[in-house]
């Protein structure tokens, strides 16, 4: 699995996530039940002693640990997207030392102390939200978090947590990642945001949210005594030449956020080479980073079709269908077409798909070509 498809998979809600809290002790192990009651209701209690009544094989829930501490958090290590250890920090990194593979793809660990003094953000602070979830848990249990990273000890949001809270992916990730990182720690100046919606970032934070235009009309010299690099957010294909002179120093990188729903109709039996091939002559003519896109709909008369399924496949998205009824509820806010409205029911099925899956408007205009049809629509916040 590639950066972005992990990274996708990590900016899913916390509901959703495998949880596993491992404790040693009864203390522990009481905190942890709160925690899970009040925080991850699906999180699995993995405990060393029997706790009476509270421990019975029938409750998968609760999980008596038979093996060595180690053993156990190196299963769960491969398992989980959420640790929380009750016990010392040194034992858990001896333990997962062997199993950590990398930043995008490795659990957020968190490690507490059984009286609930402490609680510290050990391994995946950003990308993994082990920060996030550490301040969470203090909230919760009144707690003290301990939090190491750079950038949230100075109070700023790193490049990786920017893009997990825009859904975003961007390329060179751990490069990137550092080089962006290091300029809002040592650089007194913040970072140029420049994106295609407003998101509202504090100054304090470590970016300067700034339009397009704002940011053509000054010159290099002008942008460079402002901000020390610029962050683009477009679903859009960007390129540094668009945005910077050519012997202009500063830091770029292109955030591609990941909410663009695709909506596509065709003929039945299009073949697999035609539906790649009017893809590509669609994200051309649109302009757009196919990453961008998460999900794909469609009528349900095309459920088994082919060619769409294996675009979907490609994409390595979701492909989601409606029935005729439920997609004519937003057939007046688009044009279609006779043709297809007496074939399948409704005049326009990419669009209103789209419409549908986003609860959105579709952007631009509808794509038609070789019996192909597509549209795109934003999800809503």
């Amino acid at each position: 699995m590639n950066i972005a498809h992990n990274l996708m998979k990590k900016m899913t809600g916390t509901e959703d996530k495998r949880v596993s809290i491992v404790t040693l002790t009864t203390q522990g192990y009481a905190i942890g039940k709160s925690i899970r009651e009040l925080l991850f209701t699906n999180a699995v209690i993995y405990s060393k002693y029997n706790h009476s009544s509270h421990m019975n094989p029938s409750n998968q829930d609760l999980v008596l640990i038979n093996e060595s501490a180690v053993e156990t958090l190196q299963a769960c290590f491969k398992n989980s997207d959420i640790i929380i250890a009750f016990m010392a920090s040194g034992i858990v990194v001896r333990a997962i030392a062997p199993v950590i593979v990398d930043k995008t793809s490795d659990p957020a660990v968190i490690v507490m102390d059984d009286q609930g003094k402490h609680v510290i953000s050990l391994l995946s602070g950003h990308v993994g939200r082990a920060n996030h979830i550490t301040n969470l848990i203090a909230e919760t249990v009144g707690a003290n978090p301990v939090i190491t990273t750079a950038t949230d000890v100075k109070g700023k949001v790193g490049l990786d947590d920017l893009a997990m809270r825009l859904h975003a992916v961007y390329d060179d990730f751990k490069a990137q990642t550092r080089r962006f990182n290091r300029l809002l720690i040592d650089d007194g100046r913040p970072l140029a945001l420049v994106a295609e919606r407003n998101y509202k970032l504090e100054p304090s934070n470590g970016y300067e949210q700034i339009s397009k235009q704002e940011w053509h009309d000054l010159d290099p010299e002008q942008r460079s005594s402002l901000w020390s690099g610029l962050v683009v957010v477009s679903h859009h294909r960007c390129e540094r030449p668009t945005f910077l002179a050519e012997d202009e120093e500063l830091d770029f990188v292109h955030l591609i956020p990941l909410h663009l729903v695709l909506g596509v109709g065709c003929r039945k039996d299009t073949q697999v080479k035609v539906m790649q091939q009017e893809f590509d002559h669609f994200i051309s003519e649109v302009g757009i980073d196919p990453r961008s896109i998460i999900k794909m709909a469609s009528i349900d008369l095309k459920r088994n079709e082919l060619a769409i399924l294996e675009l979907a496949k490609q994409l390595a998205v979701p492909f989601e269908v409606y029935t005729k009824d439920e997609l004519l509820r937003f057939e007046h806010f688009y044009q279609g077409s006779p043709f297809v409205k007496q074939t399948v029911g409704v005049s326009s099925v990419a669009q209103t798909a789209a419409h549908k899956t986003a609860n959105h408007h579709v952007i631009g205009k509808r794509y038609a070509h070789k019996g192909v049809t597509f549209a795109l629509a934003p999800i809503k916040d």
